[in-house]
């Protein structure tokens, strides 16, 4: 879905695709040699002897949207609520 939106803004797209629901799927089968994937730099092993080679994205930036969660009907922990509140805040400033 991620690579869906960024293809048109640098005007290519591979001749097929295979979406997997989990970066470990994927990271397993680039391994096996099926193929090339696009994972989070913090998705890559830090094992160094693995065999597969981190190349940095140029071109249209490849942007996600993440939410904060918490369980509902509960009070959170004073530290808890603190991160939470820094990022309310932060994300606040850039509106």
């Amino acid at each position: 879905m991620v690579l869906d939106r960024a293809a048109p803004a640098v005007g290519a797209r591979p001749p097929s695709m295979v979406e997997v629901s989990h970066v470990s799927t994927l990271l397993e089968m680039v391994k096996a040699g099926l193929g090339i994937g696009v994972v989070p730099q913090l998705a890559m092993p830090l094992d160094a002897a693995t065999v597969l080679r981190a190349v940095p994205l140029k071109g249209a930036p490849i942007t996600r949207t993440l939410g904060v969660i918490r369980r509902g009907g509960r009070v959170l922990a004073p530290p808890a609520q603190h991160f939470y509140d820094m990022l309310k805040d932060a994300v606040g400033k850039q509106k």
